[in-house]
């Protein structure tokens, strides 16, 4: 009976540890959620931490389709708070984002075509728009 619960416990934790460490776009796909308010709820660990390569693309995978599920399903972008928490982990990783803040946020398309001017992720966009198809 110990080693069940050990082992139930020791699960719990290898579960939530992957499944914070995976950046995945897990909106419903009803029109009633917008993906700005999915972006807002994602509990980050650590805001700070600076992400292996693997995940920052993930991370941008997961801002592109943000947007590009906003401009298709609502015709229109809209503004992120810069203490929404992954926006915070992305501004770790990418500072020179800070530049093309607003006074109260920043905008899905500001952080898109940051990422599209970024040779070294075309291939996210690509990847996330065939997922889109």
């Amino acid at each position: 009976m110990k080693r069940v619960l050990i082992v139930m416990v020791w699960l719990t934790f290898s579960i939530a540890a992957v499944g914070q460490n995976s950046f995945q776009y897990n909106c419903p796909d009803k029109k009633s959620v917008l993906p700005v308010n999915c972006l807002r709820n994602l509990r980050v660990r650590d805001v700070s931490r600076q992400l292996a390569v693997g995940e920052r693309h993930q991370l941008c995978q997961l801002f592109i389709k943000a947007y590009l599920v906003t401009i298709k399903e609502y015709k229109q972008d809209y503004l992120l708070d810069p203490t929404v928490p992954i926006y915070q982990l992305f501004k770790a990783n990418f500072p020179e984002i800070r530049k093309d803040e607003a006074e109260g946020g920043i905008f899905l398309e500001k952080i898109y075509k940051f990422i599209e001017a970024k040779p070294e992720y075309q291939k996210d966009i690509k990847t996330v728009r065939k997922t889109m198809q």
